[in-house]
């Protein structure tokens, strides 16, 4: 949803961070992959580079230094990816929360972040059972 406003050098890191947070869990659900493949098509990427499992903590270093509209983008779309297959696991959670440290995002604007996200959720959920019934 926000990652067009990434810096064409932080492409390929940021899509390694979220890899590697989907991983966190040892698995990776159909749902996450498509995710994975959705920031392609929002990239402007024909296809997605390779991408792997890289140091969560190294990676984030490199967003740091950007304004801090553009970090809680980054905060809100990993926190989005983290419940694409409806279940942040506690490594994911330990992952995220690392992520706000790292990006600058005070704890207020974690919890303001996820709220407003989990509700986007359940709104797309419920928008979805209306239109499929």
């Amino acid at each position: 949803m926000f990652l067009n406003d990434l810096p064409k050098t932080l492409i390929e890191p940021y899509l390694n961070l979220a890899y590697t947070l989907i991983y966190a869990d040892e698995s990776c659900t159909e749902e996450e992959l498509n995710a994975l493949q959705l920031y392609a098509t929002e990239l402007g990427i024909i296809q997605l580079p390779e991408i792997h499992k890289i140091d969560f903590t190294e990676a984030l270093l490199l967003f740091s230094d950007l304004d801090k509209s553009l970090r809680k983008k980054v905060y809100f779309e990993l926190f989005s990816l983290s419940y694409v297959d409806t279940n942040c696991t506690g490594n994911e959670r330990n992952l995220l929360k690392n992520a706000a440290q790292i990006l600058g995002i005070t704890e207020n604007e974690v919890i303001d972040i996820e709220n407003i996200t989990m509700k986007l959720i359940f709104d797309y959920e419920q928008l979805g059972y209306i239109i499929n019934a």
